[in-house]
């Protein structure tokens, strides 16, 4: 910064001492006064680079074990990048909080803006998007762009609502030739409504369907397969489903040695089920038929019996590629009427008291 140089010139009455004097603490008057004025310049220029106001506060959270998002830096520098150039009006404190999550098969980035009210008063509004399990880049700095543009609209709603000056003085009343006029004022027009942040997804129902094979224990009078087809409708983190099935015929023999003979088993079930997580736990009701056909002596005979059981069915459901998931399950069931299997006069078959099942298959969403 160049030097300040002060010249000493006497003036009338005034000897050459006091006007050097004088001309010194004027030169240093000066100098002070531009070192202060550069200095505020600089400050400003380091204000406006950093992007964001002081008054503005950024939080930023990954739940744990999510790849590929943006790190805590790199989302920052993309929202101050966003408001480089940014008038910024004086205005209350904004807190913006951006919190990325799992929910389903699917991840969820939750934006709320809260910033300070007319009597110091907080309000807090809030924005979600949504994206798949291994898009958690896009959708990081997609939750970055959200965020610049919602610190942007509270600024904007922030000036719009200021007063100039001119606008504070009170207006100068028109005049009238007598003093019982009264003034009229038009009321103030109302401050331009804000921007309503983007409704919350509204949850709907999944409608699912599903193929399983199984393999029973004490479901028939031998160790057995089978299959069943069904659909489901799920309210997370509720479902209730239908489903119908068969299992393979089993072979049975006669404890007097006369013969023997073929059984199977015709159901259908219903279920309702509660999925924390990838898990679920279900209420399991069952009804079918048992129907058993004669072999050796008992040939051309046949024998029925109704199957009714109640049980409890765990497992777990686990996404391969959206809409396919995995299921595996495993079911115990009690039948409530113990069926038993006769031929004529001979006891083939008499259901146990617990009866057990495994199962893997495929589920499909379609809606």
């Amino acid at each position: 910064m160049s030097g300040v140089v002060a010249a000493c010139v006497p003036a009338m009455n005034v000897s050459r001492g006091d006007a050097c004097a004088r001309g010194r603490r004027s030169a240093v008057r000066a100098g002070s006064f531009l070192t202060f004025m550069a200095l505020g310049l600089v400050a400003r220029s380091s204000s406006a680079a950093d992007g964001v106001d002081s008054n503005v506060e950024l939080e930023y959270v990954v739940a744990g074990g999510i790849p590929d998002c943006l790190s805590r830096s790199d989302f920052e520098d993309a929202v101050r990048a966003r408001l480089a150039g940014t008038t910024w009006a004086p205005h209350e404190a904004i807190v913006v909080s951006t919190r990325i999550e799992p929910e389903d098969e699917r991840l969820r980035a939750t934006i709320v803006l809260r910033e300070r009210g007319e009597g110091g008063r907080w309000t807090e509004a809030k924005q979600e998007l949504f994206a798949a399990p291994h898009e958690c880049a896009t959708l990081s700095a997609t939750a970055a762009l959200a965020a610049s543009l919602t610190i942007r609209r509270s600024l904007a709603h922030a000036k719009s609502t200021q007063l100039e000056p001119s606008e504070l003085r009170p207006p100068t009343p028109p005049p009238g030739p007598s003093s019982a006029s009264k003034r009229r004022e038009s009321p103030a027009a109302p401050p331009p409504a804000r921007p309503a942040m983007a409704h919350e997804r509204k949850k709907r129902p999944e409608i699912r369907t599903h193929l399983v094979v199984v393999g029973g224990y004490d479901i028939q009078p031998s160790a057995s397969v089978g299959s069943a087809f069904g659909a489901s409708v799920k309210f997370q983190p509720w479902s209730a489903g239908l489903e119908a099935g068969a299992w393979l015929p089993a072979v049975l023999t006669t404890a007097s040695g006369r013969g023997g003979g073929k059984a199977w088993l015709v159901f259908s079930s219903a279920s309702a089920c509660v999925h924390p997580g990838p898990l679920f736990v279900c209420g399991v009701g069952t009804i079918g038929r048992l129907r058993a056909f004669g072999m050796g002596q008992l040939h051309s005979r046949s024998g029925a019996s109704t199957y009714v059981a109640m049980g409890v069915r765990v497992g777990a459901e686990i996404v391969v590629a959206s809409p396919f998931s995995l299921v595996v399950h495993g079911t115990a069931l009690s039948p409530l009427l113990r069926p038993s299997l006769r031929i004529g006069d001979e006891l083939l078959w008499r259901a146990p008291l617990v009866g057990a099942e495994v199962g893997i298959g495929v589920r499909v969403s379609i809606l």
